[in-house]
């Protein structure tokens, strides 16, 4: 028997980006899905991959591929929006902060390139600062980075996927992102991530260290916030009316 060769995600793109084989592969799959789909009320978005990278390091690949990927969606179902599912890391060209970590390009993508991408509707960001060991001062920064370049590109901005890990108290931490985020331009927010009440982590493996699963946590970081997220939109509505 043949030992099984596993690569990363950031392999297969890298690697198959260049393939024509596994190009049409690709293909076959969205056309098989979006025509399933296309006119369905129930999908919101297509989403091109979850946290697309590429280990050359050079964002061009990706830029090329999402926007060759998007522009065939779009052929297919012309009525569902489509975005990248990208963590918004910058390219150093990007000039935005100090070009290092996540600015450096490292990870092969540019928030600030794929926003503009004509068949790409919105951009997605995620904000997990233990990853890469960034304060948590740092993270209001994050959001409003992507609130700016977002604004400059014309195009709503979702902060996608956002959380801390324990022993850190959920609400201490992550009610100042909000008030950031409140007032900010971004469309949405979609914290990582909620599960049942009282269940712990290790036991049951219901959940991963960052699920925020008390009652008083979810009432403030989910309810109230959701709540004050809406009544943000319908002050704007109210205003270009």
């Amino acid at each position: 028997m043949k030992e099984a060769q596993y690569k990363t995600t950031r392999d297969l793109v890298s690697a198959s980006e260049l393939d024509v084989k596994s190009q049409q592969v690709y293909r076959n799959y969205i056309k098989t899905l979006v025509n399933r789909y296309k006119d369905s009320p129930a999908v919101f978005a297509w989403e091109l991959g979850n946290e697309p990278r590429c280990s050359s390091g050079n964002y061009t690949t990706i830029l090329e591929w999402a926007t060759s990927t998007s522009r065939y969606i779009k052929s297919l179902g012309p009525n569902h929006m489509v975005t990248t599912g990208e963590e918004g890391f910058f390219d150093a060209s990007d000039g935005v902060n100090n070009g290092q970590g996540v600015y450096s390009g490292v990870d092969g993508t540019s928030f600030a390139h794929n926003i503009k991408i004509a068949d790409i509707n919105y951009g997605t960001f995620h904000l997990y600062p233990n990853w890469r060991s960034y304060p948590y001062s740092w993270d209001n920064t994050w959001i409003q980075e992507h609130d700016v370049i977002g604004k400059e590109a014309g195009k709503p901005v979702l902060l996608e996927e956002y959380g801390t890990p324990f022993p850190h108290n959920h609400t201490e931490t992550i009610t100042p992102w909000l008030d950031t985020i409140l007032a900010s331009g971004l469309a949405a927010d979609q914290i990582w991530q909620f599960g049942p009440n009282g269940t712990s982590v290790a036991p049951t493996n219901f959940a991963d260290e960052i699920t925020i699963s008390l009652a008083d946590e979810f009432k403030i970081l989910g309810k109230d916030h959701a709540a004050a997220m809406l009544q943000k939109k319908s002050a704007r509505m109210e205003e270009d009316s």
